[in-house]
């Protein structure tokens, strides 16, 4: 007797899961880096956003995480 019927697919769903947000984690850390590219090159060329320049760094520590929680291998 099967308590949960769809058990036999539960690691199926689970994997799409895990699938899905290492390709989230992967983007989100683009965009992160992308950022900060486009914060120093604006900073760097505009009178008026120079402040930019000073901050650029703040989007890179959340980069650099989700960057590695997405290469990061699922446990077995």
């Amino acid at each position: 007797m099967v308590w949960f019927p769809m058990a036999k697919n539960a690691f199926a769903l689970w994997k799409l899961i895990s699938d899905f947000m290492k390709a989230l984690f992967i983007v989100g850390g683009i965009l992160c880096i992308m950022a900060a590219v486009g914060m120093f090159y604006v900073g760097s060329n505009s009178g008026h956003l120079s402040e930019l320049k000073d901050f650029f760094w703040v989007p890179l520590p959340l980069g650099v995480i989700l960057l590695i929680l997405g290469f990061r291998k699922s446990p077995q």
